[in-house]
This record gives C-alpha cells, structure tokens and sequence, in this order.
C-alpha cells in the first residue's frame, strides 16, 4: 500500500512540475537582465527545469530514498512524457519539444546523481553497525 501511494504521489509530483516548469520559465524570461531568447536553450529552457526539478526532488527526497531506482526515473520519465504531450498539443516544433524532453532528462540526471550519492547511498567511510 505505501509503494501505490509513494507511486501515486511521484506521478502527481511529476504531472504538476508541467505546471511549474511553465511557471518558472515566465518568470524566469521576465526577471533577467539579459536577452535570454538569443540561446533559448542554455539561457531559459534549461535553468528553469534545473529550478523545477530541484525543487520537486528536496520535497520527494525522503520517497526517493525507499525505493531510487524506481521513483526517480518514474518521476523523469512521466515529466518528460506530460511535458512532450503538452507542447505537442499546443502545436510546438518536434525540436521545441525535444529541447525541452532533453533538458527535463539533464536536470533530473543532476539532481538525482547529488541525491544519489549524497542521500541514497550509505556512507562508505562510516564503520557499519553489528
């Protein structure tokens, strides 16, 4: 029962971060003091998963840490797929999508790899417990 809710509660998670990540990336174009459509990618699409993303695992590190091979590419995998679905039915360029698909993919790779080794993982170097 606690694994079809933590599944249930990652989806949700992973479903509301379309929302967000929609939010982030206006506030994030009406904040800077550059032009940041010149590089669309490295200058808006980017930062705004990697807030997105980083947000959304600090609230689901403890759900991480049950079970991380199946709760974080479930997270990225159901992102990236809601996400790809919306902007395909807003009428986006395949390119537009698939820059957006491969920056949801870079950020998850980044937080999850400083969650894995620095959460998941028990520390090597403390002495284990009889």
């Amino acid at each position: 029962m606690k694994s079809i809710l933590f599944s249930l509660l990652v989806v949700l998670f992973a479903l509301a971060s379309v929302m967000m990540s929609e939010m982030t990336m206006l506030m994030w174009l009406t904040t800077v003091k550059f032009d940041a459509t010149g590089n669309f990618f490295w200058a808006a699409v980017l930062p705004s998963q990697v807030i997105v993303v980083g947000f959304t695992t600090f609230v689901l590190m403890a759900v991480y840490k049950q079970k991380p091979r199946l709760y974080m590419p479930m997270y990225a995998v159901v992102f990236a797929v809601a996400h790809a679905v919306e902007l395909n039915y807003m009428g986006n360029p395949f390119m537009d999508v698939a820059t957006y698909v491969v920056s949801i993919l870079i950020a998850c790779t980044f937080w999850f790899a400083l969650i894995n080794r620095f959460y998941v993982q028990p520390d090597k170097n403390q002495p284990s417990e009889p």
